[in-house]
């Protein structure tokens, strides 16, 4: 028996996905258990409803769950357009298909299993220019999309997944009344999906207006069912199925709009703790933003003013300059606050010192977690404003995501012993000058991509990417001692003189009209990090206070 033909009959279910609610776009997002294939029965539940007059799309048919999908719409007689992925066909022409354009879906399936290149589903949805893909305004956007759990390989997967949840977010139905909790957004799982959601960060985000950041309290280390009786509660008008089992919440008169909700249902113990992750840009990320999205932590911190809490920042970004931006009056000595960085930052806007120098946080004491997945520019720079008494404790979290506590001098030592030098010494090959204008220029060969953007510089080359590669990077005037002084961010020279004649005698002079000779970066960083006992006495730098 198809499994199509299991579907349970739910008048509200077809109501909100009926044609007479087309202009609120229900996007709908599932996450699948690879690993229990009865799961598509509820995958399906609501396919005919929506399937019986449009087309449905297919993205990914040779995964397991993909083929599994494309048979029953076969079945069924359902019309439908296979896409296989992309070691199949060249996406990049997709923009162009005739059929995407001239068909109409009112459902799809999004079943890549290795995400290899995240833009394209994000082209998909949003219909806007991404650095790859670009699909003609006319192409059909599906009223309900559907998302496969993904196989996640790296921080890029958990990055394209927080992201694609915004945008499905941020296309959900409105009704003309924003402030009625009509739903928006239907979340299917499994146990094991539910866990997947809380221990990866990989919330599913309901958002009740549009303005962001949009945000769901999901309770640290729960089960499936609570999980969802916690979303079902904070909006009641919002039916979730969870393996065929409508989970309904009604809002109880007491709490006022919901918004106390965890302060009065979720009484943390030793082992549960409140944890909040926040789903934002870099431009609606803003002090009073956040002031407003946790207005409500007031009445919780008031409640159980030694309750741990967990703030998890997701910060959707094409720039991996991390948003520091964390109100300073919410942040507690038992607060913690983590925050995910994905990608490199050329602005000063969005460069971590930058946003600590100016959002009002110094004083703040708390326990500030960095995600930093071993990147050596971001943690240092942290590090350095740690320093700088902004926050009482540091942790520098690996991408097994295992916090790890340590003084400052710790953490650094630490950093510096696991892998910064390694990395460091690939970076560089030896300062080289070129052409005839070798008095004001200079050249790094071999050097990754995050260092030339640290110094200022830029790539030329077929080979500039974000990752490890040789290219060439040409950059204006910059002595030793700035180039240091801008790779490492918190450190600088205080004696020239002494650096001079002080085991590197082929230095004759630093200035900063003209480019260091006689030694390489190579040498200077390499000593610099081998040993940092030996720097205060060989190259005199020490960090700011």
């Amino acid at each position: 028996m198809s499994i199509l033909n299991q579907t349970i009959s739910d008048p509200f279910v077809a109501e909100c996905l009926d044609n007479r609610y087309s202009r609120r776009m229900n996007y709908t997002s599932f996450c699948v258990d690879r690993d229990d294939p009865s799961r598509l029965s509820c995958i399906l539940n609501i396919a005919p409803p929506i399937a019986k007059k449009k087309h449905v799309l297919v993205v990914g048919s040779t995964t397991p769950i993909g083929y599994s999908l494309v048979s029953e719409l076969k079945e069924l007689n359902i019309p439908y357009v296979e896409i296989k992925g992309k070691s199949h066909i060249d996406l990049n022409q997709m923009a162009s298909y005739d059929v995407l354009r001239s068909v109409d879906y009112r459902l799809a399936f999004l079943c890549l299993e290795q995400l290899e290149d995240p833009a394209f589903l994000l082209a998909f949805i949003r219909r806007i220019k991404v650095p790859t893909y670009t699909f003609s305004k006319d192409l059909a956007i599906p009223e309900t999309i559907l998302v496969d759990s993904p196989k996640i390989v790296g921080p890029q997967y958990l990055s394209f997944h927080n992201d694609l949840l915004n945008v499905i977010v941020s296309r959900c139905a409105l009704t003309e009344n924003p402030s009625v909790n009509e739903p928006n957004e239907y979340l299917v799982g499994s146990k094991s999906a539910a866990k997947y959601i809380t221990e990866k960060l990989y919330p599913y985000i309901i958002g009740e207006t549009d303005d962001y950041p949009r945000a769901i309290m999901i309770p640290a280390r729960t089960d499936t069912e609570k999980l969802f009786e916690t979303i079902a509660y904070k909006y009641p008008k919002c039916d979730l199925t969870l393996n065929g089992k409508r989970v309904l919440g009604k809002l109880d008169p007491e709490v006022e709009d919901g918004v106390d909700f965890a302060a009065k249902q979720l009484i943390p113990t030793e082992e549960i703790y409140l944890s909040i992750v926040f789903v934002t840009n870099e431009l609606d990320f803003t002090t009073d933003n956040m002031n407003k999205q946790l207005a409500w932590l007031d009445n919780y911190v008031k409640r159980y003013p030694a309750t741990p809490i967990e703030v998890i920042i997701v910060l959707l970004t094409h720039s991996r300059g991390v948003g520091v931006i964390f109100p300073g009056k919410y942040i507690k000595p038992h607060v913690k606050v983590i925050i995910v960085p994905f990608d490199q930052s050329k602005s000063e806007e969005t460069n971590p010192e930058y946003l600590m120098r100016n959002v009002g946080i110094r004083r703040a004491s708390g326990e500030f977690i960095i995600c930093a997945n071993t990147d050596v520019l971001i943690p240092i720079s942290l590090l350095d404003a740690a320093r700088r008494k902004e926050f009482s404790n540091i942790a520098l979290i690996r991408s097994e995501m295992k916090p790890i506590y340590l003084s400052y001098e710790q953490a650094m030592a630490k950093f510096l012993s696991e892998g910064a030098t390694q990395q460091i010494y690939s970076w560089f090959n030896p300062w080289k000058e070129i052409g005839s204008n070798k008095e004001t220029h200079g050249v790094l060969q071999g050097c990754h991509r995050k260092v030339w953007e640290a110094v200022g510089g830029y790539a030329e080359g077929p080979w500039c990417s974000d990752v490890d590669t040789a290219f060439v990077v040409e950059f204006p005037v910059i002595t030793e001692k700035t180039f240091i002084q801008r790779f490492f961010g918190a450190f600088k020279y205080v004696d020239q003189k002494k650096l001079v004649g002080g085991g590197f005698p082929n230095v004759k002079k630093i200035t900063e009209q003209s480019v260091c000779k006689g030694v390489s970066p190579k040498k200077l960083i390499g000593v610099a990090t081998k040993n940092w006992g030996d720097v205060n006495k060989k190259l005199k730098i020490e960090t700011y206070v």
